[in-house]
């Protein structure tokens, strides 16, 4: 059974082309103990999920142009674990 999901035993992937967007979420998660990790990129977004090996993803829609759904089960097919995603 995977450990419950806390601040600081949780990194938080923010995978968004939108770079405000993406600092106020990390901004906002670190101010709450979360370490986050980031993407614009999918193909950053794929090689995040290997090396940092976030325990949850969040995925702004319009990062994955061609459909969201196949990053998602990209970042899914790369993980050891399964995680959570949240989609904006």
């Amino acid at each position: 059974m995977p450990s419950p999901v806390t601040p600081k035993t949780t990194n938080i992937l923010i995978a968004a082309a939108d770079r405000e967007l993406t600092r106020q979420l990390s901004r906002f998660l670190r101010a709450a103990g979360y370490p986050t990790c980031e993407a614009a990129h999918e193909s950053t977004a794929l090689a995040a999920v290997e090396s940092s090996e976030p325990r949850v993803v969040i995925v702004d829609v319009p990062l994955a142009a061609e459909n969201d759904w196949a990053l998602c089960r990209m970042l899914a097919e790369r993980a050891a674990a399964p995680r959570p995603f949240l989609l904006l």
